[in-house]
């Protein structure tokens, strides 16, 4: 920081010198951060007429997203609370931090219209879920019912995943691990892709866990089939398979669909979306399907 100051604005550097940078300054400074948002948060949400909560659970993390509105009808979206979880991860584990969260903020179950998860039966359990939980103690003090959901990105995610041709999946997952795999033949392969002014500079890799990143990596791999054939027969391998035309037919048809994917998961993300909008997103997708 200090050398680009000395570049940028060199008369302000003493100043930028004096900026304590130490672990406890920032830790302070974070906290403080922190107790702020969450004051801010809590004032809004005692306002709120009804909300709903959103609950992610993964092995060690658990969190929670609010949505409210209050009478002007002003909504708020907001992450509450993102709890470590330590030990076992039970429905009654999930249920304590759910709690602990709710008082946290002061919320009541009273005006609890509803909650959204990813479907773990440890969420869902038809008796013991996180959710039946939820709406028994809403019962039991005579507020009604809540509305239970299943995050549509996530049905999204997991539809798309049943989209596959193993044939084309599995070559180009193994070429690609082949080539950025090992040091030398990634150099080389770069190399090759700068002397040959290629499209791009480099392949992607395939991650199952982002979902977004099979569509962008079979359209680089499709950009650059060519420079990757002489690759491969430069080093041995077999490209059968990239020049039978079924073959590129199946990867092309790919490429094609999970763009459209894509777009659609990047459509249902972002705030400000009623589930009405989202809903509409998916039946238009299907009737162009």
């Amino acid at each position: 920081m200090s050398a680009v100051v000395s570049i940028v604005c060199p008369k302000e550097k003493a100043t930028f010198n004096n900026i304590s940078v130490s672990r406890n300054t920032v830790t302070r400074r974070v906290k403080v951060l922190g107790d702020d948002l969450k004051t801010t948060l809590r004032e809004r949400v005692s306002i709120f007429k009804f909300y709903s909560l959103a609950m992610d659970e993964s092995t060690d993390v658990k969190n929670f997203f609010i949505r409210g509105i209050d009478c002007n009808f002003q909504i708020t979206e907001e992450m509450a609370a993102l709890v470590p979880m330590e030990g076992t991860t039970t429905a009654k584990d999930l249920m304590e931090a759910v709690v602990t969260c709710m008082k946290d903020l002061g919320l009541s179950s009273a005006n609890m219209s509803g909650t959204t998860s990813d479907g773990a039966p440890s969420m869902v359990g038809k008796n013991t879920g996180v959710v039946a939980l939820l709406r028994k103690e809403k019962q039991l003090h005579g507020y009604g019912d809540i509305i239970s959901a299943h995050y549509i990105i996530h049905q999204e995610n997991l539809s798309a995943k049943t989209l596959s041709i193993p044939d084309v999946m599995a070559f180009v997952v193994k070429t690609i691990n082949f080539i950025k795999a090992r040091g030398l033949n990634h150099r080389q392969f770069q190399q090759m892709l700068t002397e040959m002014e290629a499209e791009y500079g480099d392949l992607l890799y395939y991650c199952e866990i982002r979902w977004l990143s099979r569509g962008a990596m079979l359209e680089r791999f499709y950009s650059l089939r060519k420079e990757i054939a002489l690759f491969l027969q430069d080093k041995g391998k077999s490209t059968a398979k990239i020049y039978d035309p079924k073959w590129i037919c199946g990867l092309a048809f790919l490429v094609d669909i999970s763009k459209h994917l894509n777009d659609l998961n990047t459509k249902l993300q972002g705030k400000d979306q009623h589930v009405g909008i989202l809903f509409s997103h998916i039946k238009a997708f299907e009737t162009k399907l």
